[in-house]
């Protein structure tokens, strides 16, 4: 039972600690799961950082071969050869890479109406030898690089939500202003070979400086400062100054442009669209840098929390063992005190540590142990007591079974002598009715002799009446014996006046019956009179046996019980003793039933010595402090 107890507890322990610390796992695991999805975001910016330093490049490359074009084309194609399958051969070379670098499906998706697109590239470079104007070759490397650029917007969707969703939007911003930059050159390149804008390529010129000051704008609103310091640090370069010159020359304009340098100008504006290159690279590199930063903290968080997690749940579950083991240490204690109190070891005494429950609970058991103790010394001494009490009581049953077969003897002679008185008046008043017979035979013979038989009668009905009373009390066996006398008496005075002989014969045997009733009358009042002294000495006997009973009332209830039962059968004997109007046949009943309990007293007497002897032996058996 104890140990059930301590598994009980010690679950208890465990629940109430498993408790919290699941609710915290659950936490813990919800905001592992949600660092988990943090760091599955982030994995794709990395690719995507990447993916767009790739695309970068492409862009890049593709602009210069498209710039290059326009100046084959405007040498009508005499110039520039080598340039051109230069700038081919990069573009050719950075497409390589970029497709190279589709590393996941959702990339690889977004990254795929561009390269659909880029198929139409080996057509057009065909097409710049045909017959096909520059115009419309420079809206063909356009669309091509609008595909390009539109990708680029794209490459901000994995990094919505994120730190990094601003820097995308400024990269983005700024590619989108290197294109009109470099449209741009391509514009007046062709324009100043011409000496003049061909159709509406003025108002598209007007058009690419007002987009890239928009997307200059742009940029500045989602770059970080260091961004924005960094790209007025690229443009502000040598080349700006005649940059701007020959721009204003160019928007000035309206028809013929001044004599330019169509080289001059492809130089100056190359060098601001190197520079654009350089920042764009810069801003790249420090976006796949960040990615990873932000990749590898997540994932260090990430790993961070499950072992933080990991490590706390350890802690608590070694707390937890720690502290249960003090708590149910002084449960174990309490454990082994239980088990020797069992095998009677009333000495065992527990340390008391600290002042909580567990501590008064150890308290008090050291206190019951004590009480245990003191009251088992005590029952050792009553229980001695007991078998001497008994063994008392069991020479007092002796003696009142001694005085019961005595008082029996008595009362059987008592019995007799109340059988004889009994015939002796069932013969008077048998004589008493002849007499009274004759007396009504005999009327006429006078009122005196009437009057006397009136008185014998009367004083028959009174002697009948005392013999029987005898049963009542013996002393009015006495007194009966004493009125047959005077009726003997009054009887012969009475017989001497008789005339009748009849009568006188009646008379006389009612004399002769009186004087026999007297006798046996006194015989009576003595065997009464030895009855009453045998009463007293049961009484006597009865008195020790009822103080020895009242010893033991308190130790034994059946002991209590059966002297009762003695009491009320000696007390019963003795009201019959001295009630002689219900027999001595009762008298000598009572006696006979008293003489059976004696011997049950004697024995309940007798096992209740046993009992107290094995009592005191059982009290022996317990190891006291």
């Amino acid at each position: 039972m104890m140990n059930f107890l301590l598994s009980h507890l010690r679950a208890k322990l465990m629940v109430l600690v498993l408790l919290p610390l699941g609710a915290g796992a659950a936490l813990t695991a919800l905001r592992i799961h949600h660092q988990y999805e943090v760091v599955v975001g982030l994995t794709p910016l990395t690719a995507t950082s990447r993916l767009g330093a790739r695309l970068g490049d492409l862009v890049h490359a593709l602009q210069a071969e498209r710039g290059f074009t326009a100046l084959f084309q405007g040498t009508k194609g005499q110039a520039f050869i080598q340039e051109l399958r230069a700038r081919r051969q990069a573009t050719d070379a950075a497409l390589q890479a970029f497709a190279a670098e589709q590393q996941t499906p959702r990339i690889a998706t977004l990254a795929a109406p561009a390269l659909n697109s880029l198929k139409r590239l080996a057509a057009l470079r065909l097409s710049v030898e045909g017959s096909r104007s520059a115009a419309a070759l420079m809206d063909d490397y356009s669309t091509l690089v609008g595909e390009l650029l539109a990708l680029q917007d794209r490459l901000v969707q994995p990094a919505a939500g994120t730190p990094l969703e601003a820097r995308f939007h400024a990269l983005s911003a700024l590619m989108h202003q290197k294109e009109q930059a470099e449209l741009e050159r391509a514009v007046l390149a062709n324009a100043f070979s011409n000496q003049a804008f061909a159709g509406d390529q003025r108002d598209r010129f007007v058009g690419l400086m007002a987009r890239q000051d928009a997307e200059a704008r742009a940029f500045r609103r989602s770059a970080p400062p260091a961004w924005q310091a960094a790209h007025d640090q690229a443009l502000g370069g040598s080349f700006q100054e005649d940059y701007r010159r020959i721009q204003e020359q160019g928007a000035a304009a309206s028809t013929h442009l001044p004599e330019v340098d169509p080289f001059v100008w492809f130089r100056i504006a190359t060098a601001r669209l190197e520079a654009f290159k350089a920042a764009e690279g810069r801003f790249t590199q420090d976006l796949i840098t960040e990615a990873e930063a932000l990749e590898g903290a997540a994932k260090r968080t990430g790993i961070l929390l499950v072992a933080g997690s990991l490590a706390f749940g350890a802690l608590v579950l070694a707390w937890t063992h720690v502290t249960g083991e003090k708590v149910l240490r002084p449960i174990h204690a309490l454990e082994e005190g239980f088990a020797r109190l069992r095998k009677g070891d009333l000495s065992v005494r527990l340390a008391v540590d600290g002042q909580d429950e567990t501590a008064r609970v150890t308290e008090a058991f050291n206190s019951t142990c004590e009480q245990l103790g003191f009251m088992t010394s005590l029952l050792k001494d009553a229980a001695h007591r007991v078998a001497g009490e008994a063994q008392g009581l069991s020479a007092s049953a002796d003696r009142v079974s001694g005085t019961t077969q005595q008082l029996a003897k008595s009362t059987l002679g008592q019995r007799q002598a109340a059988e004889q008185v009994s015939a002796a008046m069932l013969q008077l008043s048998s004589s008493v009715e002849d007499l009274e017979t004759t007396l009504h035979a005999v009327r006429g013979e006078g009122r005196r002799a009437m009057d006397l038989a009136r008185g014998a009668r009367s004083l028959g009905e009174e002697a009948r009446t005392l013999v029987e009373g005898i049963r009542l009390r013996s002393d009015q066996a006495v007194q009966a014996s004493a009125l047959i006398s005077e009726l003997g008496r009054r009887l012969t005075q009475a017989l001497a006046n008789v005339p009748s002989e009849a009568i006188r014969q009646a008379l006389e045997r009612s004399i002769q019956a009186s004087e026999a009733a007297a006798g046996l009358a006194k015989q009576n009042g003595l065997a009464v009179a030895e009855s009453h002294s045998r009463l007293n000495d049961l009484g006597t006997a009865l008195e020790e046996n009822l103080q020895a009973l009242a010893a033991m009332d308190h130790l034994a209830q059946e002991i209590g019980l059966v002297a009762r039962d003695q009491v009320a059968a000696s007390r019963e004997v003795s009201r019959r003793m001295q009630d002689t109007s219900r027999g001595t046949g009762e008298v000598q009943l009572a006696a006979a039933q008293l003489a059976n309990t004696v011997p049950e007293v004697n024995l309940t007497a007798k096992e209740l010595a046993g009992v107290a002897i094995g009592l005191a032996s059982t009290a022996d058996n317990f190891t006291l402090a």
